[in-house]
């Protein structure tokens, strides 16, 4: 059975490798390769680990889509409060 840090893991890696990977494609840097390249070597070794248990990770996604929706809810407060 993974982990909750396994499956937030595997989601960090995932997230930095497309983020990478769409940074190495529009600005064609080695840079944002090699971290692409990292990424995808660390995100190997995590699925390699055990099994994979979607239950924990269908968690993680709705507890990362939970705290992405109150920073948005706090910034958009911000951003009210400073046109007023």
């Amino acid at each position: 059975m993974m982990t909750k840090k396994a499956a937030f893991m595997i989601i960090w890696h995932q997230f930095w490798l497309d983020w990478n990977e769409i940074k190495a494609y529009y600005y064609g840097t080695l840079r944002h390769a090699r971290r692409r390249d990292k990424h995808e070597e660390k995100l190997a070794n995590w699925t390699n680990d055990g099994e994979f248990d979607t239950d924990v990770y269908t968690e993680m996604i709705k507890l990362f889509r939970y705290i992405k929706k109150g920073i948005v809810n706090v910034l958009q407060k911000i951003k009210g409060i400073n046109q007023r």
